[in-house]
């Protein structure tokens, strides 16, 4: 796997705002910029879809994970309480 940066000027920013999740809805729902966290009510697996375009179904933890996502698709999610962090 390629290592990528992402060119971000809220890097070691706290976030300003989060949304809801609902899976198969993209996650630049009327903001600008992309997510820099997620929020995970409770532990399970998420089937991501990276900043980058590649897909991969992921364990996260219950609390803050630090992904760059785009989209949670339906398929193979377990995990709820799910909020992108902007």
């Amino acid at each position: 796997m390629a290592t990528q940066t992402f060119d971000d000027p809220y890097v070691g920013v706290a976030a300003v705002t989060l949304d809801a999740v609902a899976p198969g809805k993209s996650a630049m729902n009327g903001y600008t910029g992309k997510p820099r966290g997620l929020i995970v009510g409770v532990a399970g697996n998420i089937n991501a879809v990276f900043q980058d375009g590649s897909t991969a179904t992921i364990p996260v933890v219950a609390g803050i994970n630090r992904l760059a996502i785009s989209q949670i698709n339906t398929a193979s999610t377990t995990a709820t309480g799910l909020f992108y962090l902007y």
